[in-house]
Formats: structure tokens, sequence, C-alpha cells
């Protein structure tokens, strides 16, 4: 089975109301199952919507723990998803959210609004989405198809993170920057 995850603050500007359309007209009666993990001012309404529309598939966790986390993170096949919506709330953010995703080795699926957004195409981490529920059914299943054959974001996700993400290089740039100047 396969698992859409949103990680994060739950308000609608963070693109939560393009995950609920999505999950309603495409994941509902399917294998994937949608996650939304966190807390804020839209969970309330999500929970509604859930009731309302019978969106089975869609489970909502509230704050978790890092255990918690590390168990639900590390065992399941998952999809990051990370919909900005607005240009001023992202585009000049260092946003965490994909970070945190690819640092689990997740594939994620995400607006063009954040800077990261290009590292990510670039480098096959993921895959850039429009805000429409189209955009991102058909990413998921590009995604899932990878994961189910070669694992390929999998794979580049680790190699990202063995060039950017181990403390050794990390430092050994800091340093090299730092003595030049």
């Amino acid at each position: 089975k396969i698992i859409l995850i949103y990680f994060g603050t739950i308000k609608k500007e963070n693109g939560l109301e393009l995950i609920l359309n999505s999950h309603y007209k495409y994941f509902n009666n399917s294998k994937f199952e949608t996650w939304i993990i966190g807390e804020g001012p839209y969970k309330r309404e999500i929970q509604i919507q859930k009731k309302i529309n019978k969106l089975k598939n869609l489970k909502i966790f509230g704050k978790l723990s890092s255990k918690k986390i590390n168990h639900l993170f590390l065992k399941n096949n998952l999809i990051g998803l990370a919909p900005y919506l607005k240009a001023e709330q992202a585009y000049y953010a260092d946003v965490t959210k994909p970070k945190f995703y690819i640092s689990y080795g997740i594939p994620v699926l995400i607006t063009k609004i954040p800077f990261i957004s290009k590292i990510i195409k670039e480098k096959k981490l993921g895959i850039l989405i429009s805000n429409t529920p189209k955009s991102l059914y058909l990413a998921v299943k590009k995604i899932s198809k990878s994961m189910r054959r070669n694992n390929k974001y999998q794979q580049n996700i680790y190699m990202f993170g063995q060039e950017n993400f181990l403390w050794e290089k990390i430092f050994s740039r800091a340093l090299k920057k730092v003595i030049k100047n």
C-alpha cells in the first residue's frame, strides 16, 4: 500500500484543500491512503469534510512523538505532499517540509513556489505539481509506478543525501569557505 502523507501545520493556506479534493476525486476508493499529521486551525474542518464525504482512506493524526513518526515513516511506502499555494508564504522562506521528507527517503510532490522545488525537479527527488487535483493524481501515479519497479526516486534521494546531508561534507564545505575568506 502506498501512503500519501502531509506532515506539518494544518491550515488551509498549506494546500490542505488540494489534498482533500484530490483524495475525494481520485484516492478515496483506491489502493492509496492519505495521512495528515499535525495540528492547526483547519484540522476541525478536515475532520468534518472526512465525515461528510465518507473519506475512508483518509487518516488524520494529531501531534505525534518522534518515536511514532520514525515508526510510521520508516516502515511504509510514503509519498510526501508539499503543496504550497501562495508565493508570499513559501517563496522567500527556507521551507522544511520537503527536507524533512527527503531526510526519510520519501519522494516529494511539491508545487513550484518554494526555491527547493527547483532542486527537487533537477535532482529527481520528486515531481513538481500544479495546484489541481488531477496534477497531484498524475504525479502520484508516476511516483508509485517507480516505487513498484525500481525505486528511482529513493535512489536519487539517497545519493542526494550522501552528497548534501552528511556532517563531514557539510563541515568540510563550510570550513573551506571560511578558510578562503
